[in-house]
């Protein structure tokens, strides 16, 4: 068979297969084969025993050529596919990421509710007891409104209690804010103080806390100001703090404390949340990063908060989460690596 049929045949193939790039694959054997067909017209032409030596050497060399041809070919497809199937696999991983940060901030919400009610239980009875009080005052009939005295001193205790009523709707609607903004689905970076999602996460669990008697000290050390996601912050060291809450919970610490520090360890931003749980035993320690791991009940659990905290470290703001036991508990400490030149440490 002459290279021309040759040609002919790997044309029908390629159609069949239904190649879209076939003209590019014939490019690519279009010079060997030109060139084959030319040397064997002279050989056929002129049956010479010089033709016959020539076309010897060359046969191979043209045989090499066309295979590497082929060989780049068929690489440069298959780089083609893998990066195509590579760049799939990135994407359908980042999905199933956002998925499961989504599914563990679900999780978290049942809890954010419960701090809400605990947190409102208070301002509400305050507000009721003050709105009760006005009432009985009325329809006590004590109050001679007709008396300018008296109508003073009414007034006045209207605008006391409208004052304290006032003061709590404010409280409640500051609270508001606060849980609006942590769930709040935004995935622009900020410019945030270090020191700004630990407070937010304080407003939201220290009250909740402390009614369990659990001590919550801060040691602020550095507040360095840089690009960040405050609200993924805040969700992790809630997540960090509510799992110190459990841990106390189910050992049954005496004098539980949790103390959250910042600082600067070779110019980079970090904050550190100790507490005095007894730490995580070094079989526990191993797996608490991993996905759907927990020592809790189903229950209590999902088993994503850590491994979606660390995600979150990780790949949203290049950086680490890291754990050590030590001072008979345990210290998460988060750290960021941020261009130096973009820090205004305080």
């Amino acid at each position: 068979m002459s290279f021309y049929d040759f040609f002919q045949n790997l044309g029908i193939i390629l159609k069949q297969r239904q190649l879209k790039n076939k003209s590019k694959v014939m490019h690519f054997f279009k010079l060997p084969a030109l060139l084959f067909i030319f040397l064997q017209t002279q050989l056929y032409a002129n049956h010479t025993d010089t033709m016959q030596a020539v076309w010897k050497i060359v046969f191979p060399i043209l045989l090499l050529l066309l295979l590497l041809l082929i060989s780049h070919y068929v690489m440069r497809q298959y780089n083609r596919r893998l990066k195509e199937e590579v760049k799939r696999n990135i994407e359908e991983l980042r999905n199933k990421d956002e998925l499961l940060l989504q599914q563990q901030r679900m999780a978290a919400m049942g809890e954010m509710l419960s701090m809400i009610s605990h947190q409102w239980k208070q301002p509400l009875g305050a507000i009721n007891t003050a709105i009760m009080g006005i009432k009985i005052k009325i329809e006590s009939g004590k109050i001679d409104l007709s008396d300018p005295f008296e109508q003073k001193k009414f007034l006045t205790y209207l605008e006391r209690k409208h004052n304290s009523i006032l003061e709590y709707v404010q409280y409640l609607s500051s609270t508001t804010d606060d849980f609006r903004n942590f769930f709040n689905p935004n995935k622009s970076k900020e410019i945030t103080h270090l020191t700004s999602p630990i407070e937010n996460a304080l407003k939201i669990i220290r009250p909740s806390m402390e009614k369990k008697g659990i001590e919550i000290t801060t040691d602020f050390k550095a507040d360095t100001e840089f690009i960040m996601y405050p609200n993924e912050i805040t969700q992790i060291l809630l997540n960090l703090l509510k799992n110190s809450e459990d841990n106390f919970k189910e050992k049954k610490i005496e004098n539980p404390k949790i103390v959250i520090a910042t600082l600067l360890r070779e110019n980079q931003p970090v904050i550190r949340v100790y507490d005095n749980g007894g730490g995580i035993p070094a079989e526990v320690a191993k797996h608490i990063f991993e996905p759907y791991f927990s020592t809790k009940s189903d229950k209590l659990g999902s088993g994503l908060g850590l491994y979606m905290s660390k995600i979150i470290m990780e790949e949203h703001h290049n950086g680490t989460l890291s754990m050590q036991n030590q001072n008979k508990g345990v210290t998460f400490e988060l750290r960021f690596k941020i261009p130096k030149n973009s820090t205004n440490g305080n």
